[in-house]
């Protein structure tokens, strides 16, 4: 591994370094560095025994019986389906177009078992933008350390 200049300064370091060489990125090589997260990290240590992750491990051994249950696909279809389950039953049996529509553009403060704590979901008629914030973490060896959330509300 390519040794630090001396001059170094804390932050991203990708791809190439200062010098043109190769440096692998990761959090031993971003001393200091923070990201932001709008989802929960499904390897990462903080969450083993968070409900939302249980809830979905629970689904997975029951539904998908030897799937890998750190696949990235399952995560990121979990969230979306419960927002998805939410509005339609919001619907109450009229799914027309136009309550669907209607519905999804009603989610008020909705919790979603993937999402960060303090991350909600609110939709209206003028913003269909439902996730507006993001849970700032430092990335650490093998998990997050969550230390903010940040909206542009």
């Amino acid at each position: 591994m390519p040794r630090k200049p001396a001059n170094a300064k804390p932050g991203f370091r990708s791809g190439n370094d200062d010098f043109g060489k190769n440096c692998p990125a990761g959090p031993q090589n971003a001393p200091g560095m923070i990201s932001a997260a709008r989802w929960k990290q499904r390897s990462d240590p903080v969450w083993t025994m968070n409900r939302g992750i249980a809830e979905r491990r629970a689904a997975m051994a029951k539904y998908l019986p030897g799937a890998v249950l750190t696949h990235g696909g399952y995560v990121a279809a979990r969230g979306p389906s419960k927002t998805v389950l939410q509005a339609s039953q919001q619907c109450r049996g009229n799914f027309s177009s136009a309550n669907v529509v209607r519905q999804a553009a009603d989610l008020h403060d909705l919790s979603n078992p993937t999402l960060p704590p303090g991350l909600t979901i609110n939709t209206s008629p003028t913003n269909d933008h439902p996730i507006q914030a993001m849970q700032v973490v430092s990335p650490k060896a093998n998990s997050r350390k969550l230390f903010a959330c940040v909206s542009d509300r």
